[in-house]
């Protein structure tokens, strides 16, 4: 294996969530549709639309095999998750890594 900086190509998702835009969605005060403008349909909804949940993936190294003259990209997925309370105002925002990939994670962090 190979090691990279993290970068996005190879993985067809959408790109990295910049900070720059998670700034700009504050806790108690920033709304559900000020979020659908600055990052986009989100890739999952749960609880009724209480929870976004906005995924992509960087690739991170490369596995090479020499007798196939073949490469293989290694990815690191990550997830924004926006929760909003019932006036459609968020609540919290977070920015994840790979451990989030399970809806069943995904449900547990929506009802702490």
């Amino acid at each position: 294996m190979f090691p990279t900086a993290e970068h996005g190509r190879n993985f067809p998702t959408r790109v990295r969530i910049e900070k720059k835009t998670l700034d700009l969605i504050v806790p108690g005060e920033t709304t559900r549709e000020e979020v659908l403008v600055q990052m986009g349909e989100p890739d999952v909804t749960i609880r009724e639309e209480r929870v976004f949940a906005y995924y992509w993936t960087l690739t991170v190294g490369y596995v090479v095999v020499f007798l196939s003259n073949g490469e293989a990209p290694i990815g690191r997925t990550y997830v924004v998750l926006v929760e909003f309370d019932d006036r459609g105002i968020v609540k919290r925002c977070e920015t994840k890594d790979e451990y989030f990939l399970s809806l069943e994670k995904l449900y547990r962090w929506s009802t702490r």
